[in-house]
């Protein structure tokens, strides 16, 4: 089974949020999702996180993982990181736009998942696991 990471960056007060507008993979691309991408071998999720950040924003920052969500294609390590201030400071390295969004402003193509994760991330639930079961009409359910 394959490993992924994805991080949500918030500000001090968490009313926003950075996304990345993804390229890839194909279903991905022009949807907005949080920072991240594959695990690499004998790599674990912090450093996964913290490697794609850089690649992807240019900067470090301090992550707390928050949970795991397993899907048909793999396992998913959710991370946040709370910053300073009211802006998030990030440099434009990859092809991939990123922008900040407040969160009742959300963009309506980001990833569907993103409407629970992002809650989940700034709930006080620590370590939360969810489970996607795809049953193949496209009908899709998240068990907590």
């Amino acid at each position: 089974m394959k490993h992924y990471v994805l991080g949500f960056l918030f500000t001090s007060n968490c009313d926003k949020v950075l996304l990345v507008k993804k390229n890839k993979p194909k279903w991905m691309k022009d949807r907005w999702n949080g920072i991240g991408g594959k695990v690499e071998e004998k790599e674990t999720p912090m450093e996964a996180m913290k490697r794609e950040t850089l690649e992807e924003v240019g900067m470090h920052y301090v992550w707390e993982q928050r949970g795991t969500f397993i899907h048909p294609g793999g396992t998913v390590f959710v991370f946040a990181s709370v910053v300073e201030g009211s802006s998030i400071s990030y440099r434009q390295l990859e092809e991939e736009e990123l922008r900040g969004f407040f969160l009742d402003e959300l963009p309506k193509t980001v990833m569907k998942n993103l409407k629970y994760l992002i809650p989940l991330c700034l709930s006080t639930v620590k370590d939360f696991m969810l489970n996607q079961v795809s049953y193949g009409t496209g009908d899709t359910t998240v068990d907590g």
